[in-house]
């Protein structure tokens, strides 16, 4: 509705009686042609009906491109062959990233921390994270989870829309680590950055979910608490910067573990 935003003030009230003319002008014409009220009345809310159920086909139609553009886009994003995803291509350089989130569903639930650490030959140069206000208040689950209250989000959260851009910029074209990144974490960061900016993010990346079921075969699950754990690396907590951190050396212990041929029997 920009173009009516953007009409003179006069211009704006004139649209918007044309509709009530419009319907006078119908029952008039109904009257003098012998037709009953009550048939007035019948065919007006047919007419309105046929209206209303034209324009909801037409935005139906319109969300069903939408959202196939969206999978083609995806798909596209998915078939690009310089993604990464295995030992042979491990990065001195790169970004590690995690998100925290309401809920594990990509197309309703919100991300409310978004949080990145950058390494140049595997040193910390710079952290990045941002909490982001949700759509609706915390519950009960997720504050115990996290850690991050409502109180916390209001005070120091910032919009999602500014949070995916600074994200987008701190991250550059940078190869991103992170667990479960490919099915998780660039799943909602993708959607947010699509909603709101049209686009994907294309950056290379490193899953040490799948990499750690290849150089640690017997692990009793790929959870990165219980790799951590048994590793005896940095624990996680749902926090962003710290679930990163141990990210970042589950990383490097994937790497090493592979550039020397261990494999860990746990």
């Amino acid at each position: 509705m920009n173009w009516f935003s953007n009409l003179p003030r006069w211009a704006q009230i004139l649209v918007s009686v044309i509709p009530y003319v419009f319907v006078f002008i119908i029952i008039v014409i109904f009257a003098t042609s012998g037709i009953s009220f009550v048939t007035g009345i019948f065919l007006i809310f047919s007419f309105i009906l046929l209206g209303i159920t034209t324009s909801w086909n037409v935005k139906l139609k319109k969300e069903q491109a939408e959202k196939a553009e969206r999978e083609a886009r995806e798909q596209k994003r998915l078939a690009n062959p310089h993604r990464l995803g295995h030992a042979t291509l491990f990065r001195k350089d790169y970004s590690v990233i995690d998100i925290e989130t309401t809920g594990l569903d990509r197309n309703i639930d919100d991300i409310i921390e978004i949080s990145a650490i950058k390494y140049r030959n595997d040193e910390q140069v710079s952290f990045f994270s941002y909490l982001c206000i949700p759509s609706a208040p915390l519950t009960d689950e997720i504050i115990s989870i996290t850690g991050i209250s409502n109180e916390i989000i209001q005070e120091k959260g910032i919009p999602i829309e500014k949070a995916i851009s600074k994200f987008a910029e701190f991250i550059g074209e940078d190869v991103l680590v992170g667990h479960n990144i490919e099915n998780f974490d660039l799943k909602f960061l993708n959607r947010v950055l699509d909603e709101h900016y049209g686009r994907y993010f294309h950056n290379d990346y490193l899953d040490t979910l799948p990499l750690s079921r290849t150089v640690f075969p017997h692990m009793k699950n790929y959870k990165l608490q219980t790799l951590c754990e048994k590793l005896e690396l940095p624990l996680p907590s749902h926090r962003g910067l710290d679930d990163c951190l141990a990210t970042a050396a589950l990383y490097k212990a994937i790497r090493e573990a592979d550039e020397i041929q261990i494999t860990f029997d746990y």
